[in-house]
């Protein structure tokens, strides 16, 4: 059994004399003794004491009151051979008031890793305002980080809204047709551009332009009518009548009379 020794406000113990120290890995809220419920922490430490004996003590730390409360063996310390059992009654105890304990593996620690631990831990502790300060301070600074995290994520979306700017540029530049593209609208778009050109012409152009086309073309009949060459007169009527009087003519038509005559 464990009962509160009120003599003892904290734990005076050398690196040489810890045996070992087991702490509670949650904080849950304990009402010890004559105290409110809070948020406490639980440590086993174990002493060696004279005539090779050991010591139990069970540590609990009020966080918020920032008291530590000792509870010792009813029975006093205990031999080596004794000392699981005295242990396990420990665990027991602690556990019972819902406590998750676990061995901090203090004798493998190296000597300079032993010193830091018993200075930081609130069971040897002589004034415990130093570790409520220490506890402020850490709390300013993880403050201080949180500002400066947030301060970043500001940042970063700040960043965030000037970069999407640039996408919109690239969705227009996407949304623009590519070089193939350009070389097949291009034909359209000359057409287009024609047609448009022929339109926006005035009238009086227009019919400038007609009144040239017609000098042009008759400029042209003009020429191919001098380039044709003259053809030979057709032979008048008298030019028509037969030389009878021509010999060849006569044996030529000789035959033909006869042939009539004989019909």
């Amino acid at each position: 059994m464990f009962e509160i020794d009120n003599s003892l406000k904290y734990i005076e113990a050398s690196k040489d004399d810890v045996l070992e120290i087991i702490a509670s890995i949650n904080i849950p809220l304990v009402a010890a003794a004559d105290h409110p419920s809070e948020p406490t922490k639980a440590y086993i430490c174990s002493l060696r004491v004279p005539e090779n004996l050991i010591a139990v003590y069970i540590y609990l730390y009020l966080i918020q009151s920032n008291i530590g409360i000792i509870y010792k063996s009813t029975q006093g310390p205990t031999t080596e051979k004794d000392y699981p059992t005295m242990k396990s009654s420990a665990l027991e105890f602690a556990e019972g008031m819902g406590f998750l304990m676990e061995d901090l593996t203090f004798g493998s620690l190296s000597e300079q890793e032993k010193e830091e631990l018993l200075s930081s831990l609130p069971l040897f502790l002589k004034d415990l305002a130093i570790l409520k300060k220490k506890a402020e301070e850490e709390e300013e600074a993880v403050s201080l980080e949180e500002e400066e995290e947030e301060k970043e994520e500001e940042v970063a979306v700040s960043l965030e809204e000037v970069e999407g700017i640039p996408p919109e540029k690239e969705k227009v530049k996407e949304a623009l047709p590519k070089e193939e593209e350009v070389e097949e609208i291009l034909p359209e778009v000359e057409e287009i551009a024609i047609a448009e050109e022929q339109e926006a012409t005035p009238p009086a152009a227009t019919k400038e332009v007609e009144e040239e086309e017609v000098k042009i073309e008759m400029e042209e009949a003009r020429v191919e009518k001098e380039e044709e060459p003259e053809q030979a007169p057709e032979p008048s009527l008298e030019e028509a009548k037969i030389d009878w009087e021509d010999k060849e003519l006569k044996q030529a038509l000789e035959p033909i009379i006869r042939f009539l005559a004989s019909i």
